[in-house]
């Protein structure tokens, strides 16, 4: 279809940020040591997409270091904010 109008989104405040990775994690179980408001804070500026990103990338970090991995933790969490970081640097090189 066309669109007629441009409209923009800002990404989710703080409380957003926590939802969508709450919805993004339900299913997944998570390590005591894992603080969704601490992620949530991290991730300041994040759109809904890349927080669902970030939490798919944390579990393929845990099934990486162990396929029988029963939880995922902060580190893998982590491992997933260091690999979107450096996505989104590639990124912006490539923009300018």
């Amino acid at each position: 279809g066309r669109f007629d109008e441009v409209l923009h989104v800002p990404p989710p405040d703080a409380t957003g940020r926590r939802q969508v990775l709450a919805v993004h994690t339900r299913s997944v179980p998570l390590s005591s040591d894992v603080r969704l408001d601490a992620v949530a804070d991290a991730a300041a500026g994040w759109t809904g997409a890349e927080l669902a990103d970030l939490c798919r990338e944390a579990a393929m970090f845990a099934l990486r270091e162990d396929l029988q991995a029963g939880r995922v933790a902060a580190r893998h969490f982590d491992a997933a904010f260091l690999q979107a970081q450096g996505r989104q640097a590639r990124g912006r090189r490539h923009r300018q």
